[in-house]
């Protein structure tokens, strides 16, 4: 329900602290969890996260991120959906909580816009080092 593009963002999804949760569903699924510590001598905003993989599509479905101090600072979900011009399973929306100031960021919404368009290609010289020079000394 969370993607029906009839939702507007300021009237049906957006809260003042979370999306509205009426729109999403939840359920139990199967996840690959994966611990990441921060490696001794480097530094990152986060000292620790826990990422979530769901097994059928192999996304990151959910993710703890601890602080310095070992507390839960923030927590991302995406809501996993089939996306047809990519053929694949995403996140949209993907969400990012911030418990310790009681913000949040939403992104990979389209209910007022249009899906990403995944069938663009590129030739392999495209990404080339003389290519990618040229296109950032613009």
């Amino acid at each position: 329900a969370i993607n029906q593009p009839d939702l507007t963002y300021a009237d049906d999804l957006l809260g003042d602290k979370y999306i509205n949760q009426d729109l999403m569903r939840y359920e139990l699924h199967r996840v690959w969890v994966v611990d990441a510590t921060l490696r001794d001598g480097t530094s990152h905003q986060f000292k620790r996260r826990t990422f979530y993989i769901d097994e059928d599509g192999w996304n990151i479905v959910a993710v703890d991120a601890y602080d310095n101090r070992d507390e839960l600072w923030k927590f991302q979900e995406a809501a996993n959906v089939h996306l047809p011009t990519g053929q694949f399973v995403g996140g949209a929306p993907e969400l990012i909580y911030d418990l310790q100031s009681g913000l949040y960021f939403s992104t990979a919404m389209t209910n007022e816009g249009q899906p990403n368009d995944f069938s663009v290609t590129y030739e392999d010289r495209h990404f080339s080092p003389q290519t990618l020079k040229r296109r950032t000394t613009r």
